[in-house]
């Protein structure tokens, strides 16, 4: 990484036009100034920190209007790639039409031509036990322009229980359950403000006879960096409903690994 070059996470409104953040870097840029005292309210309570304001800083966004180019061709390829193997394109658009019959997906609708959005390249992923079934995935690792949909989203932390802690657990009664959630980042959905980030280009009902038309997501995506945590999160809070112990503790991501005296 360039001496100059740090990459800075902030939730900043339409509205600002200042730059509050630690001394350290400032510093980073031989940026100098006095030091001032401010509060920072959120979620945690409130906070007294101390700083330096700054101006003129740039800050790393997505530029969609170019997008779509890397993602028609790579759409392109994937199209290739399926009709020369028929049992995989059979494999892609039933997994597609599950996506849309469970409302997972919708038709994309028509932008102004300065409206904010972004293209999720696709590929198709075979469970090395499983080659019935295939898992699409939408690429957000996916670079135009030196940036991704990943590069400026918030992975969030990792609420993941420790494996080996699961295991042991899994280990004390006689009698062993285990569960696994279906395409859980699925079961969450993503505001729909957001919604025009997750474009991708598909065929209508799946029939690639017809031309590539825009659809977007509606849920967390499979290969989002956010969406582990996000799932993650809700089950852990999801009180009403479920035993909270039995969320927390016997969970890895997708899958449920309990047992029971009997």
């Amino acid at each position: 990484m360039p001496e100059k070059h740090r990459i800075v996470y902030a939730m900043i409104d339409d509205q600002s036009s200042h730059t509050l953040a630690t001394s350290n870097l400032f510093n980073t840029f031989q940026d100098h100034g006095p030091d001032i005292n401010y509060s920072l309210i959120s979620c945690a309570g409130k906070v007294q920190a101390s700083g330096r304001q700054g101006t003129r800083y740039s800050v790393q966004s997505l530029d969609g209007s170019y997008n779509k180019a890397l993602a028609l061709k790579r759409a392109n390829s994937l199209d290739m790639k399926l009709r020369r193997n028929p049992t995989k394109l059979e494999h892609v658009k039933l997994f597609m039409d599950k996506i849309f019959e469970r409302g997972h997906a919708e038709k994309a609708p028509s932008l102004l031509p300065n409206d904010k959005r972004w293209y999720l390249p696709m590929f198709g992923v075979y469970h090395p036990r499983k080659q019935e079934s295939i898992r699409v995935v939408f690429d957000s690792s996916a670079q135009f322009g030196g940036v991704a949909l990943n590069d400026v989203l918030m992975s969030g932390p990792d609420l993941s229980n420790s494996l080996q802690g699961v295991l042991l657990r899994f280990r004390r009664e006689r009698v062993a359950v285990t569960a696994d959630v279906e395409q859980m980042f699925h079961n969450f959905r993503v505001k729909t403000d957001h919604l025009n980030y997750l474009r991708f280009l598909w065929h209508p009902n799946s029939d690639v006879s017809k031309p590539l038309g825009e659809f977007r997501m509606t849920v967390q995506v499979f290969g989002n960096s956010p969406s582990p945590a996000v799932a993650t999160y809700v089950l852990q809070n999801d009180r009403e409903r479920l035993p909270r112990d039995a969320i927390i503790k016997d969970e890895t991501i997708d899958n449920k690994a309990l047992n029971t005296e009997g």
